[in-house]
């Protein structure tokens, strides 16, 4: 076969086969401090180049559980590692993980996709954790011995040295390589070294002790001198959760060394309990830094001997910093001064505010009752003014459709405080019905009684002549705007007469009639009536026959109509 065929053929296989990966690290191991920044290298190449980034994937995977990849062009990642998209597109998928903590210790994975093909490098990261030191002192009392303790706790990895000092002389060195039974919770180690002197002799020396500490995360040793005796801080507080009929006494000691200390309780004159806090296998659980410690006892008692007015409570504290023991006294807890704020406005969104303050104890209680009803219980941080007068509040947040009684009351170490109610404006919808109704009962009493009073009209009477003859016949109208008042004769059913220039007859003008012959009419005003107009109205008759007549006065407003008759 000819050799331009044959390389013509190569070519093609290469051509219709997955692209080639390589995938590798230049450092399996590396190491870092915590709190530092650390690269993680990871290359890879592909053959053919150049790389597509829509065929490409990027794993990085610690434990087994991913913490950063590359996919169609897109990086997901843990907040606190950093992959970066240009460099995996040019064959660079390094990893940089920022403030590296122990929990970042052991084996990391890169993985790499392409075409079909996969790879991968494995790196370990061994992460270095800095110990803390502490040199300790602790004596028993009436003993001639003095223990002497250098501490380390929180280191990484466990090899460590211990060594003590005292004026250049190696007192104890202690090489520890595998304390399983100091490893703690988040995978670090605690070590330590004990070293026993004569007590004489720690207390004349001039020259310090020194713990003197060796670890691979440091260069140079760490060291820790003995410190001077510290007087102790001592606070007496009263802690209850207000629903029991028991509370704690505390005896809190801060700034404590060395950690040798009795609490001793009393009230009036008798001694309740006694205590003695030393050195023991938890000491490295509860330092404050420094070498300094601190120390607490607890008494519990029944809530009713703090509320009464009987001897104070006491706790006194006895340390080798000081000749005498530091005693400090519970005062009397002060109530809290309860008070509401806001107002519930029926039918909206409303907002009352329960405050409590100038109370001795910093642990208070909200209960929010509707009726007898818990709806809400709140135990809010206390804060103080800025005139350092403590306060605590409680917001209670509803939207009221009734008076129904809201109360808050404070719990205190005190006792229960005095309910205080919210008051309430507007207006229910049963009150917002009943208003209607009634406003609409108004108006049509309103109008029933205008109706009504738009037009009187008194008994029809007749005026009699000398001879006892009646020559006229009159009545009384009464009502408002009489102007717009009709009023009509008839005998014997027949009109013989109507009013339809109103204004003149309230002049007492004469209207036309249909036989003006025998009749005439007259509408004469009527005063000193109260709140109505007045009309007296008079038929006059120039001849006498026996008949039925008739007044009838209509209000062309309200179309209310009355009439009055009268047979001769």
């Amino acid at each position: 076969m000819d050799a331009p065929l044959v390389l013509l053929l190569l070519l093609l296989q290469v051509s219709m086969t997955d692209a080639a990966l390589k995938v590798w690290t230049p450092q399996a191991h590396q190491v870092s401090h915590s709190s530092a920044d650390v690269l993680l290298q990871c290359h890879f190449t592909v053959m053919p180049g150049p790389i597509d980034p829509n065929r490409l994937k990027v794993t990085w995977t610690q434990h087994g559980l991913t913490i950063a990849n590359y996919i169609q062009g897109q990086v997901i990642r843990r907040p606190d590692v950093v992959l970066s998209r240009e460099t995996v597109k040019s064959g660079n998928a390094s990893l940089n993980i920022m403030n590296v903590t122990f929990q970042d210790n052991g084996w990391k994975r890169c993985e790499v996709e392409y075409g079909g093909d996969k790879g991968q490098a494995d790196i370990y990261l061994s992460v270095r954790v800095t110990p803390q030191v502490f040199l300790l002192h602790s004596s028993e009392p009436q003993s001639s011995q003095a223990k002497l303790t250098c501490l380390a706790t929180g280191f990484y990895p466990p090899d460590i040295t211990l060594t003590l000092k005292w004026k250049d002389e190696t007192l104890k060195t202690e090489r520890l390589t595998s304390p399983s039974k100091w490893l703690l919770d988040d995978g670090t180690f605690g070590a330590r070294t004990v070293s026993t002197l004569d007590v004489t002799v720690m207390r004349g020396s001039r020259e310090p002790f020194i713990c003197e500490v060796t670890h691979s995360s440091v260069d140079e040793p760490i060291r820790k001198y003995l410190l001077k005796p510290a007087v102790p801080h001592v606070t007496l507080t009263l802690d209850s959760d207000l629903q029991s009929s028991q509370a704690n006494l505390t005896c809190d000691a801060l700034k404590v060394y060395p950690v040798d200390i009795t609490f001793t309780f009393k009230r009036k004159d008798e001694t309740l309990k006694t205590e003695r806090v030393a050195m023991d296998e938890s000491l490295f659980m509860w330092p404050l830094g420094e070498g300094i410690f601190r120390a607490k006892s607890v008494y519990e008692i029944d809530v009713t001997a703090v509320q009464d007015n009987g001897e104070p409570f006491i706790c006194e504290v006895t340390h080798s910093s000081v000749n005498q023991p530091i005693g400090t006294t519970l005062r009397k807890p002060v109530p809290p001064v309860v008070s509401l704020q806001g107002a519930a406005v029926l039918q909206k969104d409303s907002q009352v505010v329960c405050r409590a303050e100038g109370f001795s104890q910093p642990s208070v209680v909200f209960k929010w009752r509707k009726g007898e009803e818990i709806m809400k219980t709140d135990s809010p941080q206390a804060s103080r003014t800025p005139d350092g007068t403590p306060f605590a509040e409680s917001w209670y947040q509803f939207m009221p459709h009734s008076r129904e009684p809201l109360s808050c009351e404070v719990w205190h170490v005190t006792g229960v405080s005095e309910r205080k109610y919210a008051t309430y404006s507007g207006l229910t919808q049963e009150e917002v019905i009943r208003v209607a109704v009634t406003v609409i009962i108004i108006i049509f009493l309103s109008l029933f009684i205008l109706w009504w009073s738009s037009v009187g009209l008194f008994p029809l009477i007749p005026v009699m002549d000398v001879d006892g003859v009646p020559r006229a016949l009159q009545c009384t109208l009464t009502g408002w705007r009489l102007q717009l008042v009709t009023v009509e004769w008839f005998k014997n059913n027949q009109q013989i007469c109507v009013d339809k220039e109103l204004t003149k007859l309230e002049e007492g003008g004469e209207e036309a009639l249909k036989d003006p012959s025998e009749y005439s009419v007259e509408r004469l005003p009527v005063k000193d009536l109260c709140c109505l107009d007045g009309n007296v109205l008079r038929l006059e008759m120039k001849t006498t026959t026996e008949a039925k007549f008739k007044c009838r006065a209509t209000h062309k407003l309200t179309r209310r109509s009355l009439e009055c008759s009268l047979e001769i």
